[in-house]
Order: C-alpha cells, then sequence, then structure tokens
C-alpha cells in the first residue's frame, strides 16, 4: 500500500487522471476474507446505455438486453416453431422417455429431466437467442421477459404459447 502512495505522490500534479470506464462500477461478492470483483462486462446490443461505442460501431449496454413486447411475440413463435422440429421433438422425447424409465423417485427424476433440457433447450434456442442481443447464460431472464409480457397481454394467446413451449420442455407434444 505503501509503495502505491508514493507512486501516486510522484506523480506530477499536471498529469492527467486515468479516464475511468462509463457504466456501472463492478460488483463485489464476498467470499471468506475479502471480497472478490465480479467483472462488469458490457453487453452488446442496439440498445445501449453508454454513449460509447465498441469497435463494432454498436453502442455499449450494460447487462441482458430488454425485449420490447413484439420481440416477445416474435421470439416465443419461433421459439415454438423450434420445438416443434421433428428432429428437436425427437431429441426431447428420446431424453424424457430415457429419464423416466431410469429412477421411480419423482424428485430426482425431476431434477434430471430439468438436468437435461434446460441445456437442450438452450442450444436449439441459441441462434434465436443472438437475434436479440441475449448470450446462451441469458435464456432464463429473456424467458422470464416473455413470461411478463405475456402475462401482461390482454389476449391470453401469449400466455398459452409460453405454457405451450413449457409443456414441449416437458417432453408433451400432445397427442
Amino acid at each position: 500500500a505503501k509503495s502505491t502512495s508514493k507512486a501516486r505522490a510522484a506523480a506530477p500534479p499536471s498529469a492527467a487522471p486515468a479516464e475511468v470506464p462509463a457504466g456501472p462500477p463492478p460488483r463485489r461478492a464476498s467470499r471468506g476474507r475479502g471480497s472478490v470483483v465480479l467483472s462488469a462486462m458490457p453487453v452488446v446490443d442496439g440498445g445501449g446505455a453508454a454513449p460509447e461505442a465498441n469497435p463494432m460501431g454498436q453502442p455499449r449496454r450494460w447487462g441482458p438486453p430488454k425485449l420490447t413486447m413484439q420481440q416477445a411475440r416474435d421470439a416465443l413463435d419461433k421459439a415454438i416453431e423450434r420445438f416443434e422440429r421433428p428432429e428437436n421433438k425427437r431429441r426431447i422425447r428420446r431424453t424424457v422417455r430415457e429419464i423416466r424409465g431410469s429412477t421411480e423417485d419423482a424428485m430426482e427424476r425431476q431434477v434430471k429431466l430439468m438436468s437435461a433440457l434446460l441445456p437442450m433447450a438452450t442450444g436449439m434456442m441459441a441462434s434465436l437467442l443472438r437475434e436479440y442481443g441475449f448470450e446462451e447464460a441469458d435464456v432464463m431472464i429473456a424467458m422470464l421477459q416473455i413470461h411478463e409480457f405475456a402475462e401482461k397481454e390482454k389476449s391470453g394467446e401469449m400466455l398459452a404459447k409460453f405454457e405451450k413451449c413449457k409443456a414441449y420442455l416437458a417432453g408433451d407434444f400432445g397427442a
């Protein structure tokens, strides 16, 4: 700590202070003694909060993107289309059948289903998520945003489609 203060004292008064990047400060997480810095990496998207641009000329934005109602509708329709592809239906059904046959314990079966199906669905939706600025790790955030819009929509059509996606994730494709 002393060498740092000496280095600051030795800097000429005319030296400009180091530039601080725009955006929120890094978050800190406590882990035993001291704390660990969790980096706050910007996510690039068209609706940026920070004014400066990244090397690709797009505005920087902190955190996952925010969908509009129309984007949520479109994403939901595209998700259903992907789940209904024959190869995806087969993969989901096969996985569900294997897991259901592997254990009698309902809790263990549920954990295994979610452990297998969530990454599978995320993989199926990866390019769709990227279309809207989401990373694969943000799939749950995207789903929560879509669900919020579905609950707000007056007709109930989006909510029915959302429930259909949930059923597909459980391996239920109807008759």
